[in-house]
């Protein structure tokens, strides 16, 4: 891929997909609810009767995520096929934002097990 492929793909991204504000705010408010998540998941050792939002929040990350993946990749695909750049690169960040993903549910089952297994001090 050259360098002038690898712009127009990325100008593509920037000006049809992730343009304005959507940029910024859709990895803002993914890391703000991963942190709120594991925060409101650590809480539920100091107190039981939130335990139960735990399993919810965990299976919201578990799926919504993939979700999102399956719609962001359908939705490219309706674009016409004359103004897409390659799908590699796309299929590229997908695959970064799955792994991403599968980080942040890792992070969040681990917070729940310590947090409810945790011995009392």
């Amino acid at each position: 891929m050259t360098a002038s492929d690898s712009a127009a793909r990325i100008a593509f991204f920037q000006e049809h997909i992730y343009n304005g504000c959507w940029a910024t705010a859709i990895p803002a408010v993914a890391v703000a609810a991963i942190v709120v998540s594991a925060v409101a998941i650590g809480i539920a050792r100091d107190h039981a009767r939130w335990r139960w939002l735990c399993i919810p929040l965990i299976s919201a990350w578990v799926i919504c995520p993939p979700v999102w993946f399956i719609w962001e990749y359908h939705w490219i695909s309706g674009w016409p096929v004359g103004e897409l750049p390659d799908i590699e690169a796309f299929k590229y960040s997908q695959e970064l934002a799955s792994k991403v993903w599968a980080a942040a549910v890792v992070l969040l089952v681990a917070v729940y097990k310590r947090s409810v297994h945790a011995p009392s001090c």
